[in-house]
């Protein structure tokens, strides 16, 4: 079943109960590891390629459909992009600068002062002092001969240009970097938040919830997550305004992954019995279940917890490789006589249990639920949690649609199957 079915972590599980049997002598369960080891070993290259060409090649015929056809028509019917977040950015920015001439009514004011006198909507991005850039402080206070750069709406703007300012185009003035940023919104989201960032040109690139796209910026609420582009100092008043910035850097939060993994490695230990029966997650199944657990707590805590998708990609690859490693390397002894033992028959069983329960599930997901082809498809891609076949039928179709419905079935997917691995040792046993 791990091989067939392409999951590895059902062999940490397993692993763990057959340990934990009673009545059983040292020898036969390390007979049994071994078994596991070279069963897996088997079906895996079966359970990634068969499945591969059944839903790449196969499920379309079946479901009686052409796949870049039915695929065009599913991006249409929902107006769906793909790379969505890559949009082009115009900027609406108005953008002056303005040198402090003698005897202009500014000097001796503060920042903070002159902002709120214009109700917020014009800010300090720059001030130049005897030609040299200063930090932008609130209680700065001008002095003749300083060169500022204001960023604002067009009528405070207007407004502001009193007597003795001397207007300037020259480029060092006015080139200000932008900054995006992904806030988490933790107060009521309200009509003049948006009234704000219009009036501070700050531009709204998306809105999400739950990493869905948001049709109404008008309909976000305390969780959602908005991102922003405008000027560094604009951008930090209207932060505090919506909630905190979201830390998207390439930092990993080591003392949270540390927690969730030793926890998850303390519930894999426990073991409940029931008629006599061991049943217990194991190691893999503790931290899977401690990972869903912190995953959870991290979406509505997003600044917290921070893992790159890098390091996840590498604590992934790497650390089941080197787990199956291991465990190939401590069955290799009994390889041989392990294949003896169980013979080419579990190469048929490797490819029934491949194959079958895909079969099974497109009929059932087209005539049962009344799924098109492209959802049902890029379910079975998830559920059995092969990202393969998920790559190449991205590749034939040129569209990254099927992991709309690759998500949710890849994450039950993985729950379920860790799981039916102590199951089927209680079973059997």
């Amino acid at each position: 079943m791990a091989g067939a079915l392409t999951q590895s972590a059902i062999i940490g599980t397993s692993s763990s109960s057959i340990m934990n049997l009673s009545d059983i002598s040292k020898a036969s369960k390390n007979a049994m590891q071994a078994q596991v080891a070279v069963a897996y070993a088997l079906t895996y290259v079966f359970g990634t390629v068969g499945v591969v060409i059944l839903l790449k090649n196969i499920a379309p015929k079946l479901l009686g459909v052409d796949l870049k056809e039915a695929t065009k028509k599913k991006v249409e019917s929902i107006n769906f992009k793909d790379n969505a977040s890559e949009k082009t950015i115009i900027s609406t920015i108005k953008m002056r600068a303005f040198s402090i001439g003698e005897g202009s009514v500014y000097i001796g004011e503060s920042i903070l002062g002159i902002e709120k006198k214009y109700d917020n909507h014009l800010t300090f991005e720059k001030i130049f002092r005897d030609g040299q850039e200063v930090t932008v402080s609130q209680d700065l206070k001008l002095r003749e001969g300083d060169v500022i750069t204001l960023i604002g709406d067009l009528l405070s703007m207007v407004e502001f240009k009193g007597a003795h300012l001397e207007e300037t185009a020259e480029k060092k003035y006015l080139n200000v970097v932008l900054q995006q940023k992904n806030i988490v919104l933790t107060k009521v989201f309200q009509q003049s938040h948006i009234d704000d960032c219009n009036a501070n040109n700050i531009i709204i690139v998306s809105t999400l919830r739950d990493g869905h796209p948001l049709e109404d910026v008008h309909d976000m609420r305390k969780g959602d997550t908005i991102r922003l582009v405008g000027p560094m100092n604009v951008m930090n008043k209207v932060v505090k305004e919506f909630g905190y910035a979201r830390n998207t850097g390439i930092d990993t939060d080591v003392s949270y992954m540390s927690i969730g993994i030793i926890s998850g490695l303390l519930v894999g230990m426990i073991t409940l019995t029931a008629f006599n029966i061991p049943i217990t997650l194991g190691a893999g199944g503790g931290a899977l279940f401690l990972g869903l657990f912190f995953g959870w707590y991290q979406s509505l805590h997003p600044n917290i917890g921070q893992i790159p998708s890098s390091t996840r990609w590498f604590l992934k690859s790497v650390g089941l490789n080197t787990f199956i490693a291991v465990v190939g390397i401590t069955a290799g002894a009994s390889f041989v006589v392990a294949l003896k033992s169980m013979g080419f028959m579990v190469l048929i069983i490797g490819a029934i249990l491949s194959i079958v329960p895909h079969i099974i599930s497109l009929y059932f997901g087209k005539y049962v639920l009344k799924l098109d082809a492209i959802d049902i498809i890029g379910g079975q891609c998830g559920a059995g949690t092969v990202t393969a076949a998920l790559n190449a039928i991205t590749d034939e179709t040129g569209s990254s649609i099927f992991a709309l419905s690759y998500t949710p079935a890849y994450a039950v997917g993985n729950i379920l199957l860790t799981v039916i691995g102590p199951l089927i040792i209680v079973l059997l046993f």
